[in-house]
């Protein structure tokens, strides 16, 4: 007899499904976000499991091994030990067909120690990342890198007849492009977020509207390469690990207009200091972001 997919489960990972189908509805209720809806089996798939902490030792070696109900002893390959007791494992399937499994650790993350500079960041597309002492980070330009080649994937995968085999291994090479972008965003995101924790005890950033700003058609896609909002998220908890401080000044103070200089507020100083995007967008970040200002 051929059963659904559910019924060989276990109860832990349905468990787990009716509490995200429960978040989801609240969060809906609470008008927080849209109506729930099925996931396509051609996106990101994860089932989640509870470890059973009693026979820990028996399921779970770090580095070593790894058992999870009906699926049996899995073959990984370790990118990461994780150095505490996994509490739940998410095993996730990707659009381009590799599958991970993550761990949820209970660990304790030393500060680091203190450095006794404060520094303002400037997020821009020339630059992702400008610091107010003259450092810049560069921009790869990721998808701008590779897409002449995901042009001529994505209009092969157009040709191809619906419910092919040959459209559905297309269909892998064109998500195994947009997983190579990502990753490679992933990784300039998280070493430019990690440099600028450890170098300042605290960090000034602007409270950004990219919603906003991706409705200039001519730069959505420049802005959109350059994730924004991964850096702040990324800025945001490594911050919060690490004992930093992170302020976020207002996205209407005029910190383009603010001479970094004299501090006056004019569109032309009079000190004739040389304006430019980091002594004005971003030194006059911490200046505002650090004492009250009137207008």
């Amino acid at each position: 007899m051929n059963f659904p997919g559910w019924v060989i489960l276990r109860l832990a990972p349905l468990t787990q499904a009716l509490i995200d189908q429960d978040k989801a509805f609240k969060n809906f209720f609470e008008k927080r976000g849209k109506y729930p809806k099925f996931k396509s089996r051609y996106d990101r798939q994860a089932i989640r499991y509870q470890l059973d902490q009693r026979q820990i030792e028996r399921t779970y070696q770090a580095g070593e091994c790894l058992k999870l109900p009906k699926l049996g002893v899995l073959k990984l390959r370790w990118s990461h030990v994780p150095a505490g007791t996994p509490k739940m494992a998410t095993v996730s399937k990707t659009p381009d067909g590799r599958y991970f499994v993550s761990f949820a650790c209970a660990v304790a993350i030393n500060p680091l120690p203190l450095t006794g500079q404060a520094i303002g960041v400037d997020l821009g597309i020339k630059d992702v990342a400008v610091s107010s002492d003259g450092w810049k980070s560069g921009n790869p330009r990721h998808l701008k890198s590779q897409l002449k080649h995901f042009k001529r994937q994505q209009r092969a995968l157009a040709r191809k007849q619906k419910g092919s085999h040959r459209r559905h291994r297309q269909r892998l090479k064109v998500a195994r492009i947009h997983a190579r972008i990502a990753a490679m965003r992933q990784d300039f995101l998280h070493k430019i977020t990690t440099a600028l924790v450890q170098r300042a005890d605290v960090i000034a950033i602007e409270d950004l509207n990219v919603k906003g700003m991706l409705k200039n058609h001519h730069l959505a896609g420049a802005i959109t390469d350059v994730g924004m909002g991964e850096f702040r998220r990324q800025i945001d908890y490594k911050a919060a690990w690490y004992g930093r401080q992170v302020i976020v000044v207002d996205r209407f103070a005029p910190t383009s207009k603010t001479c970094s200089h004299c501090g006056s507020y004019q569109q032309k100083c009079r000190c004739r200091f040389e304006r430019g995007r980091v002594p004005i967008a971003i030194v006059a970040m911490i200046g505002i972001s650090t004492q009250p200002t009137s207008f």
